[in-house]
């Protein structure tokens, strides 16, 4: 069990009050850590990782906002999509491998993506995850009301909701669109769909991304979703993922976001220090003795080009591609002499103080990972499996 003053510790993100559900730990779920015996090598590397643990599958360029912070902003001109026979043999080969979680994100907006007549609704639905695979979406919930059926909400594990205002003048001076409406509407649809129908998942989290446009109103925003009765609100001050992007608070405006949370965050005086600590990290953290998230083999990436990455916020650099799908499937691609290469890139790089750590959603899996080879910290509990979402990574 991690300490209490962990708990709403994520990567990459900060919980307005501390959760168990959320707790870093159940990257030990995989079990891969726990097999690892020293040597690096494919046929190691494939007994320890037959499969991604878990898969973003970016299923479309084409979004229906124009977020000012975009971290596909350049990675998104082309508005390419991924076909549907790709789509269907990528599923098939993941879930037969041993993938634990698929997550539909972006890219764009995981719900404009259509091919073959068949969108993101249709595949949920009648796609075959098997026993031990489950589903969920990252979206700005404009287009959410697609996916307000009950056999599909019963198949997700979570609905992650991206959300950046309390007005819509504010909404528009984000995102450039008049869609405030829209995702509050639907934000409302499925959180009352989900107590008529009784179900405890799929779990509905709500991040608010701050950025340049918004932050001063955090306290403002916060409030706002609160009181709409949300069950989780995140937070996450928004980053430069791509290379020449500038959309970061600058040190002035995180001075102004800190001295906010400090005077007007409800969250809790024991709990405001922590808070800080993540919504805020420092720029030179110390990195985990190893990448051990590619090292084990627990994340993968699938571009709307179909390029595969393993190391979620390198995704903009082809350097770190291990394959695409398009050319190679995914059972040739993963474990393969390209894919233990970048393997080994990024592990040096990490040790070598390359990566900014800020904004890898690996670095705090990757303390855990050593805290355990270290006695620090036992297995966690099996029986919080789905609790905790130990299908995701």
């Amino acid at each position: 069990m991690l300490k209490d003053k962990k708990k709403g510790m994520t990567p990459l993100s900060v919980l307005s009050q501390p959760h168990e559900e959320f707790e870093d730990d159940k990257v030990l779920y995989t079990g891969r850590i726990q097999k690892f015996n020293g040597t690096f090598n494919r046929e190691e590397f494939l007994r320890v990782a037959p499969a991604p643990w878990t898969v973003d599958f970016q299923l479309t360029a084409v979004c229906n906002h124009h977020c000012i912070f975009c971290s596909y902003d350049d990675r998104n001109k082309h508005l390419q999509k991924n076909k549907l026979d790709l789509v269907l043999k990528t599923h098939r080969d993941l879930i037969d491998m041993g993938a634990r979680g698929i997550i539909y994100t972006g890219g764009g907006e995981p719900l404009s993506w259509r091919d073959g007549g068949v969108d993101l609704a249709d595949l949920v639905e009648n796609m075959d995850y098997g026993e031990y695979c489950k589903p969920s979406l990252v979206t700005n919930a404009v287009m959410l009301q697609k996916m307000l059926k009950p056999n599909i909400l019963r198949k997700l594990h979570f609905v992650a909701i991206s959300v950046y205002a309390h007005t819509p003048e504010l909404y528009k001076d984000v995102v450039k669109v008049n869609a405030f409406k829209a995702q509050t509407d639907n934000i409302r649809r499925i959180i009352q769909m989900k107590k008529d129908l009784n179900l405890k998942y799929p779990e509905l989290n709500f991040k608010i991304l701050i950025n340049r446009a918004n932050y001063k109103y955090l306290p403002e925003i916060y409030k706002f979703y609160k009181e709409m009765g949300v069950e989780y609100i995140f937070m996450r001050c928004v980053n430069n993922f791509e290379e020449g992007q500038d959309v970061e608070l600058s040190d002035l405006q995180k001075e102004e976001l800190e001295s906010l949370v400090r005077r007007k965050m409800d969250i809790g005086e024991e709990y405001v220090e922590d808070f800080l600590k993540s919504l805020l990290p420092p720029k030179n953290m110390e990195p985990a003795s190893n990448c051990w998230t590619v090292k084990m083999g627990h994340n993968l990436l699938i571009s709307t080009l179909g390029e595969c990455s393993i190391e979620i916020p390198y995704g903009a650099k082809k350097e770190f591609c291990i394959g695409n799908v398009n050319n190679q499937s995914i059972k040739d691609i993963w474990g393969s002499e390209q894919h233990l290469e970048v393997i080994n890139k990024l592990n040096h790089q990490m040790r070598n103080h390359g990566c900014d750590l800020r904004m890898c959603r690996h670095h705090k899996y990757n303390k855990i990972m050593d805290q355990y080879l270290n006695n620090e910290i036992g297995d966690p509990d099996m029986a919080k499996f789905d609790m905790k979402h130990g299908y995701y990574l």
